[in-house]
Protein backbone atom coordinates (compact mmCIF):
# COMPACT_ATOMS: atom_id res chain seq x y z
CA UNK A 1 0.00 0.00 0.00
CA UNK A 2 0.63 3.77 -0.52
CA UNK A 3 3.40 5.10 2.46
CA UNK A 4 2.87 8.82 0.99
CA UNK A 5 1.97 11.55 3.77
CA UNK A 6 -1.89 10.90 5.46
CA UNK A 7 -3.67 13.36 6.69
CA UNK A 8 -5.66 13.19 10.35
CA UNK A 9 -8.93 13.40 10.12
CA UNK A 10 -10.56 12.41 13.03
CA UNK A 11 -9.75 10.47 16.58
CA UNK A 12 -11.54 8.09 18.31
CA UNK A 13 -11.37 5.80 21.30
CA UNK A 14 -13.20 2.78 22.15
CA UNK A 15 -13.90 1.70 25.94
CA UNK A 16 -11.86 -1.63 26.80
CA UNK A 17 -13.39 -5.10 27.86
CA UNK A 18 -15.21 -5.52 31.07
CA UNK A 19 -13.23 -7.97 33.23
CA UNK A 20 -13.52 -9.23 37.18
CA UNK A 21 -10.88 -10.99 39.33
CA UNK A 22 -13.63 -13.27 40.41
CA UNK A 23 -14.71 -15.21 36.79
CA UNK A 24 -12.00 -18.09 38.06
CA UNK A 25 -13.81 -18.84 40.80
CA UNK A 26 -16.96 -18.64 39.44
CA UNK A 27 -16.19 -21.19 36.17
CA UNK A 28 -18.30 -23.74 38.00
CA UNK A 29 -20.91 -22.00 38.56
CA UNK A 30 -21.00 -20.64 34.83
CA UNK A 31 -20.89 -24.50 33.77
CA UNK A 32 -23.48 -25.10 35.55
CA UNK A 33 -25.62 -22.41 34.28
CA UNK A 34 -24.64 -23.40 30.78
CA UNK A 35 -25.08 -26.86 31.26
CA UNK A 36 -28.69 -26.57 32.32
CA UNK A 37 -28.92 -23.46 29.60
CA UNK A 38 -28.24 -26.42 27.09
CA UNK A 39 -30.13 -29.21 28.75
CA UNK A 40 -33.48 -26.61 28.73
CA UNK A 41 -33.07 -25.55 25.13
CA UNK A 42 -32.55 -28.94 23.86
CA UNK A 43 -35.44 -30.45 25.85
CA UNK A 44 -37.41 -27.60 24.34
CA UNK A 45 -36.31 -28.28 20.62
CA UNK A 46 -36.80 -31.85 20.98
CA UNK A 47 -40.15 -31.10 22.32
CA UNK A 48 -41.17 -28.43 19.37
CA UNK A 49 -39.12 -30.82 16.74
CA UNK A 50 -40.82 -34.42 17.72
CA UNK A 51 -43.96 -33.39 18.99
CA UNK A 52 -44.79 -30.28 16.60
CA UNK A 53 -43.36 -30.54 13.15
CA UNK A 54 -42.57 -34.31 13.70
CA UNK A 55 -39.05 -33.96 12.99
CA UNK A 56 -36.36 -35.84 14.13
CA UNK A 57 -33.45 -34.70 15.74
CA UNK A 58 -30.53 -35.32 14.03
CA UNK A 59 -27.47 -34.13 16.75
CA UNK A 60 -27.81 -37.46 18.91
CA UNK A 61 -24.05 -37.01 19.62
CA UNK A 62 -24.06 -33.75 21.23
CA UNK A 63 -27.33 -34.72 23.37
CA UNK A 64 -25.67 -37.84 24.46
CA UNK A 65 -22.88 -35.52 25.64
CA UNK A 66 -25.07 -32.95 27.10
CA UNK A 67 -27.49 -35.63 29.18
CA UNK A 68 -24.33 -37.86 30.14
CA UNK A 69 -23.03 -33.75 31.87
CA UNK A 70 -26.77 -33.30 33.59
CA UNK A 71 -26.22 -37.07 35.03
CA UNK A 72 -22.74 -36.70 36.46
CA UNK A 73 -23.84 -33.21 37.55
CA UNK A 74 -26.79 -34.94 39.80
CA UNK A 75 -24.85 -37.52 41.15
CA UNK A 76 -22.31 -35.29 41.99
CA UNK A 77 -25.23 -33.13 43.82
CA UNK A 78 -26.10 -36.11 45.28
CA UNK A 79 -22.85 -36.70 47.54
CA UNK A 80 -22.46 -33.33 47.78
CA UNK A 81 -26.17 -32.93 49.40
CA UNK A 82 -25.06 -32.08 53.14
CA UNK A 83 -23.17 -29.16 51.58
CA UNK A 84 -25.34 -27.91 48.77
CA UNK A 85 -27.29 -24.65 50.74
CA UNK A 86 -23.45 -23.57 51.75
CA UNK A 87 -22.10 -24.10 48.23
CA UNK A 88 -25.36 -22.26 46.77
CA UNK A 89 -24.69 -19.42 49.56
CA UNK A 90 -21.53 -19.31 48.43
CA UNK A 91 -21.59 -18.64 44.49
CA UNK A 92 -24.52 -16.23 45.09
CA UNK A 93 -22.36 -14.46 47.42
CA UNK A 94 -19.70 -14.44 44.80
CA UNK A 95 -22.39 -13.66 41.66
CA UNK A 96 -23.43 -10.84 43.82
CA UNK A 97 -19.94 -9.01 44.35
CA UNK A 98 -18.82 -10.36 40.28
CA UNK A 99 -21.84 -8.44 39.20
CA UNK A 100 -20.86 -5.54 41.32
CA UNK A 101 -17.73 -5.53 40.54
CA UNK A 102 -18.76 -5.38 36.64
CA UNK A 103 -21.35 -2.93 37.15
CA UNK A 104 -18.65 -0.37 38.92
CA UNK A 105 -15.97 -1.34 36.59
CA UNK A 106 -18.71 0.28 33.75
CA UNK A 107 -19.36 3.39 35.93
CA UNK A 108 -15.98 4.22 35.71
CA UNK A 109 -14.94 2.45 32.18
CA UNK A 110 -11.87 3.70 30.56
CA UNK A 111 -11.47 3.97 26.72
CA UNK A 112 -8.67 1.86 25.89
CA UNK A 113 -7.88 1.64 21.72
CA UNK A 114 -7.80 4.39 19.49
CA UNK A 115 -9.29 5.02 16.06
CA UNK A 116 -8.08 7.24 13.51
CA UNK A 117 -9.23 7.89 10.17
CA UNK A 118 -6.49 9.28 7.83
CA UNK A 119 -6.97 10.09 4.13
CA UNK A 120 -3.69 9.99 1.72
CA UNK A 121 -2.81 12.21 -1.70
CA UNK A 122 -4.28 9.93 -3.75
CA UNK A 123 -7.69 10.45 -1.77
CA UNK A 124 -7.82 6.87 -0.30
CA UNK A 125 -9.09 6.75 3.33
CA UNK A 126 -7.00 5.06 5.55
CA UNK A 127 -8.89 3.23 9.40
CA UNK A 128 -7.03 2.25 11.90
CA UNK A 129 -8.17 0.32 15.02
CA UNK A 130 -5.24 -0.05 17.41
CA UNK A 131 -5.48 -1.26 21.07
CA UNK A 132 -2.54 -2.03 23.93
CA UNK A 133 -2.53 -6.17 23.65
CA UNK A 134 -2.86 -6.81 19.52
CA UNK A 135 -1.69 -5.51 16.30
CA UNK A 136 -3.24 -2.51 15.07
CA UNK A 137 -6.24 -3.47 12.65
CA UNK A 138 -5.98 -1.51 9.11
CA UNK A 139 -8.60 -0.88 6.31
CA UNK A 140 -7.96 1.34 3.09
CA UNK A 141 -11.24 2.21 1.01
CA UNK A 142 -12.30 4.91 -0.97
CA UNK A 143 -14.96 7.66 -0.06
CA UNK A 144 -17.70 6.36 -2.33
CA UNK A 145 -17.58 2.85 -1.16
CA UNK A 146 -19.40 4.43 1.72
CA UNK A 147 -23.24 3.37 2.43
CA UNK A 148 -23.77 5.43 5.64
CA UNK A 149 -23.21 6.49 9.09
CA UNK A 150 -24.48 4.81 11.69
CA UNK A 151 -25.31 5.37 15.03
CA UNK A 152 -25.36 2.05 17.11
CA UNK A 153 -26.38 0.87 20.66
CA UNK A 154 -24.63 -1.80 21.82
CA UNK A 155 -24.84 -3.54 25.31
CA UNK A 156 -21.98 -4.11 27.91
CA UNK A 157 -21.51 -7.26 29.57
CA UNK A 158 -19.70 -7.76 32.35
CA UNK A 159 -18.36 -10.37 35.03
CA UNK A 160 -17.80 -14.34 34.69
CA UNK A 161 -21.87 -14.44 33.91
CA UNK A 162 -21.44 -11.79 31.17
CA UNK A 163 -24.12 -9.59 32.82
CA UNK A 164 -25.76 -6.85 31.30
CA UNK A 165 -24.45 -3.86 32.99
CA UNK A 166 -25.26 -0.87 31.09
CA UNK A 167 -24.92 0.41 27.06
CA UNK A 168 -22.60 2.75 25.39
CA UNK A 169 -23.55 4.45 21.60
CA UNK A 170 -21.12 4.05 18.83
CA UNK A 171 -20.70 5.78 15.34
CA UNK A 172 -20.06 3.43 12.72
CA UNK A 173 -18.97 4.13 9.06
CA UNK A 174 -21.06 1.55 6.94
CA UNK A 175 -19.21 0.68 3.86
CA UNK A 176 -20.91 -1.10 0.66
CA UNK A 177 -18.18 -4.00 0.39
CA UNK A 178 -18.31 -6.68 2.53
CA UNK A 179 -21.95 -7.32 3.42
CA UNK A 180 -21.97 -3.63 5.00
CA UNK A 181 -18.27 -4.10 6.70
CA UNK A 182 -19.04 -1.73 9.85
CA UNK A 183 -15.99 0.54 10.79
CA UNK A 184 -15.89 1.74 14.35
CA UNK A 185 -14.78 5.62 14.78
CA UNK A 186 -15.83 6.04 18.16
CA UNK A 187 -18.18 5.23 21.59
CA UNK A 188 -19.50 6.98 24.42
CA UNK A 189 -21.91 6.34 27.34
CA UNK A 190 -24.16 9.00 26.10
CA UNK A 191 -25.62 9.91 23.08
CA UNK A 192 -23.44 13.24 23.54
CA UNK A 193 -22.69 16.25 21.48
CA UNK A 194 -19.31 14.58 20.78
CA UNK A 195 -21.03 11.73 19.14
CA UNK A 196 -23.35 14.28 17.26
CA UNK A 197 -20.34 16.42 15.83
CA UNK A 198 -18.78 13.11 14.68
CA UNK A 199 -21.41 11.43 12.62
CA UNK A 200 -22.17 15.09 11.10
CA UNK A 201 -18.44 15.63 10.28
CA UNK A 202 -18.44 12.05 8.66
CA UNK A 203 -22.05 12.09 6.84
CA UNK A 204 -20.47 15.96 5.51
CA UNK A 205 -17.57 14.29 4.21
CA UNK A 206 -18.93 11.34 2.53
CA UNK A 207 -22.30 12.54 1.60
CA UNK A 208 -24.11 10.01 3.08
CA UNK A 209 -27.01 9.83 5.43
CA UNK A 210 -27.06 9.11 9.22
CA UNK A 211 -29.18 5.96 10.42
CA UNK A 212 -29.96 5.27 13.60
CA UNK A 213 -29.52 1.01 13.11
CA UNK A 214 -32.75 -0.96 14.41
CA UNK A 215 -34.70 2.35 14.19
CA UNK A 216 -38.10 3.15 12.24
CA UNK A 217 -40.05 6.40 11.93
CA UNK A 218 -41.16 8.77 9.58
CA UNK A 219 -38.45 11.32 11.04
CA UNK A 220 -34.71 11.94 10.69
CA UNK A 221 -32.09 9.07 11.30
CA UNK A 222 -34.65 6.30 10.99
CA UNK A 223 -33.47 3.00 9.36
CA UNK A 224 -36.97 1.76 8.10
CA UNK A 225 -40.35 4.15 7.60
CA UNK A 226 -42.89 3.70 9.48
CA UNK A 227 -45.45 2.52 6.82
CA UNK A 228 -49.59 2.74 7.48
CA UNK A 229 -50.20 -0.75 7.05
CA UNK A 230 -47.54 -1.46 10.11
CA UNK A 231 -49.48 0.59 12.59
CA UNK A 232 -52.17 -1.17 14.20
CA UNK A 233 -54.58 0.32 16.12
CA UNK A 234 -54.07 -1.01 19.50
CA UNK A 235 -57.13 -0.31 21.99
CA UNK A 236 -54.05 -0.31 24.35
CA UNK A 237 -52.88 3.18 23.23
CA UNK A 238 -55.33 5.90 23.36
CA UNK A 239 -55.44 9.64 22.33
CA UNK A 240 -57.22 12.85 23.04
CA UNK A 241 -56.58 15.45 20.88
CA UNK A 242 -57.74 19.34 20.31
CA UNK A 243 -56.30 22.38 18.20
CA UNK A 244 -53.75 23.53 20.95
CA UNK A 245 -52.65 20.05 22.84
CA UNK A 246 -52.38 16.29 22.32
CA UNK A 247 -52.31 13.80 25.44
CA UNK A 248 -50.93 10.04 24.10
CA UNK A 249 -51.11 7.31 26.56
CA UNK A 250 -51.75 3.70 27.14
CA UNK A 251 -54.33 2.15 29.27
CA UNK A 252 -53.67 -1.05 30.96
CA UNK A 253 -56.77 -3.65 29.99
CA UNK A 254 -57.49 -7.10 30.44
CA UNK A 255 -55.61 -8.70 27.36
CA UNK A 256 -52.52 -6.98 28.63
CA UNK A 257 -52.58 -9.48 31.70
CA UNK A 258 -52.82 -12.38 30.06
CA UNK A 259 -49.91 -11.11 27.60
CA UNK A 260 -47.96 -9.73 30.73
CA UNK A 261 -48.52 -13.83 32.15
CA UNK A 262 -47.10 -15.42 29.09
CA UNK A 263 -43.98 -12.91 29.49
CA UNK A 264 -43.35 -13.92 33.10
CA UNK A 265 -43.38 -17.08 32.10
CA UNK A 266 -41.29 -17.16 29.02
CA UNK A 267 -38.65 -14.84 31.34
CA UNK A 268 -38.81 -17.14 34.31
CA UNK A 269 -39.09 -20.73 32.28
CA UNK A 270 -35.41 -20.85 32.39
CA UNK A 271 -34.94 -19.97 35.83
CA UNK A 272 -38.12 -21.92 37.73
CA UNK A 273 -36.46 -24.95 35.46
CA UNK A 274 -32.53 -23.98 37.62
CA UNK A 275 -34.64 -23.99 40.63
CA UNK A 276 -36.31 -27.02 40.07
CA UNK A 277 -33.52 -29.11 38.54
CA UNK A 278 -31.47 -27.76 42.08
CA UNK A 279 -34.47 -29.09 44.01
CA UNK A 280 -34.86 -32.90 42.00
CA UNK A 281 -31.15 -33.31 40.94
CA UNK A 282 -29.73 -34.79 44.25
CA UNK A 283 -32.65 -37.25 44.30
CA UNK A 284 -31.93 -38.30 40.34
CA UNK A 285 -28.57 -38.32 41.67
CA UNK A 286 -29.71 -40.34 44.45
CA UNK A 287 -31.66 -42.97 41.94
CA UNK A 288 -28.42 -42.89 39.91
CA UNK A 289 -26.32 -43.69 42.87
CA UNK A 290 -28.58 -46.89 43.39
CA UNK A 291 -28.14 -47.76 40.14
CA UNK A 292 -24.71 -48.04 40.03
CA UNK A 293 -24.57 -49.50 43.54
CA UNK A 294 -27.19 -52.34 42.94
CA UNK A 295 -29.25 -50.81 45.47
CA UNK A 296 -32.80 -51.33 45.97
CA UNK A 297 -34.34 -48.74 44.97
CA UNK A 298 -37.39 -46.39 47.15
CA UNK A 299 -38.53 -43.52 45.43
CA UNK A 300 -41.39 -42.07 47.34
CA UNK A 301 -42.19 -38.12 46.74
CA UNK A 302 -44.41 -36.69 49.54
CA UNK A 303 -45.73 -33.29 47.97
CA UNK A 304 -45.79 -31.82 51.50
CA UNK A 305 -42.47 -32.66 52.28
CA UNK A 306 -40.57 -32.44 48.71
CA UNK A 307 -41.81 -28.97 47.99
CA UNK A 308 -41.37 -27.71 51.53
CA UNK A 309 -41.47 -23.89 52.82
CA UNK A 310 -37.61 -23.39 51.45
CA UNK A 311 -38.41 -24.28 48.13
CA UNK A 312 -41.64 -22.13 48.37
CA UNK A 313 -39.44 -19.34 49.42
CA UNK A 314 -36.87 -20.09 46.67
CA UNK A 315 -39.55 -19.89 44.21
CA UNK A 316 -40.85 -16.54 45.40
CA UNK A 317 -37.34 -14.64 45.74
CA UNK A 318 -36.71 -16.21 42.31
CA UNK A 319 -39.91 -15.06 40.21
CA UNK A 320 -39.98 -11.26 42.08
CA UNK A 321 -37.77 -9.54 40.02
CA UNK A 322 -39.26 -10.49 36.94
CA UNK A 323 -43.30 -9.35 38.61
CA UNK A 324 -41.37 -6.44 39.54
CA UNK A 325 -40.09 -6.24 35.33
CA UNK A 326 -43.86 -7.20 34.86
CA UNK A 327 -45.41 -4.32 37.18
CA UNK A 328 -42.77 -1.83 35.59
CA UNK A 329 -44.32 -2.95 32.22
CA UNK A 330 -47.74 -2.46 33.08
CA UNK A 331 -47.61 1.17 34.22
CA UNK A 332 -49.75 3.79 32.13
CA UNK A 333 -47.35 6.14 29.96
CA UNK A 334 -48.77 9.97 29.42
CA UNK A 335 -47.24 12.43 26.35
CA UNK A 336 -48.39 15.92 27.13
CA UNK A 337 -47.44 17.26 23.71
CA UNK A 338 -48.33 21.03 22.69
CA UNK A 339 -46.50 24.13 21.02
CA UNK A 340 -44.56 25.14 24.05
CA UNK A 341 -42.94 21.26 24.98
CA UNK A 342 -43.60 17.67 24.88
CA UNK A 343 -43.87 15.83 28.85
CA UNK A 344 -43.47 12.27 29.33
CA UNK A 345 -44.68 10.97 32.46
CA UNK A 346 -45.33 7.30 33.99
CA UNK A 347 -48.80 6.95 36.02
CA UNK A 348 -48.82 10.58 37.82
CA UNK A 349 -45.13 10.95 38.17
CA UNK A 350 -43.43 13.13 35.63
CA UNK A 351 -40.19 11.67 33.76
CA UNK A 352 -38.74 14.00 31.59
CA UNK A 353 -39.89 16.60 28.98
CA UNK A 354 -38.17 18.43 25.81
CA UNK A 355 -39.10 22.04 24.28
CA UNK A 356 -41.38 20.86 20.97
CA UNK A 357 -39.46 23.08 19.07
CA UNK A 358 -36.05 21.17 19.75
CA UNK A 359 -37.01 17.78 18.82
CA UNK A 360 -35.35 16.06 15.96
CA UNK A 361 -36.78 12.77 15.68
CA UNK A 362 -38.94 10.62 17.26
CA UNK A 363 -38.18 7.06 16.38
CA UNK A 364 -39.01 3.22 17.65
CA UNK A 365 -36.57 0.92 18.94
CA UNK A 366 -35.93 -2.28 19.90
CA UNK A 367 -33.92 -2.37 23.13
CA UNK A 368 -34.65 -5.73 24.90
CA UNK A 369 -38.27 -4.35 24.77
CA UNK A 370 -39.61 -1.98 22.42
CA UNK A 371 -39.39 1.82 23.17
CA UNK A 372 -39.62 5.14 21.39
CA UNK A 373 -36.73 7.61 21.09
CA UNK A 374 -37.21 11.49 22.02
CA UNK A 375 -33.94 13.32 20.45
CA UNK A 376 -33.58 16.88 20.78
CA UNK A 377 -31.11 19.40 20.03
CA UNK A 378 -29.37 18.86 23.31
CA UNK A 379 -30.63 16.23 25.14
CA UNK A 380 -32.55 12.75 24.39
CA UNK A 381 -34.86 10.88 26.44
CA UNK A 382 -36.62 7.04 26.06
CA UNK A 383 -40.23 6.12 26.10
CA UNK A 384 -41.42 3.07 27.20
CA UNK A 385 -40.99 -0.04 27.10
CA UNK A 386 -43.76 -0.99 25.64
CA UNK A 387 -45.26 -4.93 26.06
CA UNK A 388 -45.40 -5.67 22.34
CA UNK A 389 -43.90 -3.51 19.18
CA UNK A 390 -47.22 -2.78 17.83
CA UNK A 391 -48.05 -0.76 20.98
CA UNK A 392 -45.20 1.02 20.27
CA UNK A 393 -45.77 1.88 16.58
CA UNK A 394 -48.80 2.88 17.74
CA UNK A 395 -47.82 5.08 20.03
CA UNK A 396 -45.04 6.29 17.52
CA UNK A 397 -47.96 7.37 15.36
CA UNK A 398 -49.88 9.38 17.11
CA UNK A 399 -46.68 11.37 18.67
CA UNK A 400 -45.35 11.89 14.67
CA UNK A 401 -49.16 13.10 14.04
CA UNK A 402 -49.15 15.29 16.86
CA UNK A 403 -45.63 16.88 16.16
CA UNK A 404 -46.76 17.56 12.19
CA UNK A 405 -50.12 18.85 13.60
CA UNK A 406 -48.20 21.23 15.76
CA UNK A 407 -44.80 21.83 14.67
CA UNK A 408 -44.90 20.89 10.71
CA UNK A 409 -41.30 21.75 10.43
CA UNK A 410 -40.10 19.27 12.60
Amino acid sequence: MSTSTKHLILKGYIFKDLKTSLSLWLAPLVFLRNLFKNIYNGLLKIIWAELIESKTIDDTIHNVIIYCLFFATCLLLFYLKPYKEYLLIFFVILWNLDYNLAKQQFLSLQKESTVKLEKDQNDQFIWTFATQSKDPAIMYFEGGRVRQISLAERLIQGGAFQASVGRVWQVQIVLYDYQYLSLLIQEEKELTKDIHETAYLLAELFEVPIILNGSQGNGKYAESPLLPFEVITSPSIQCQQNAESWHIYSKWRLKNTGILFKQIFQDTGFFIFILLMTVLMPEIGAFIHALLNHQPLNITIDGVNFWSNRETFQLIILILPIIYQGWHLSREKHIYLDRSALKFSIDNKKINQVATNSIETVLSLERGKPSLLVLGKNKYFFIGPFQKKEEALAFLAFLEAGLKALHPNI
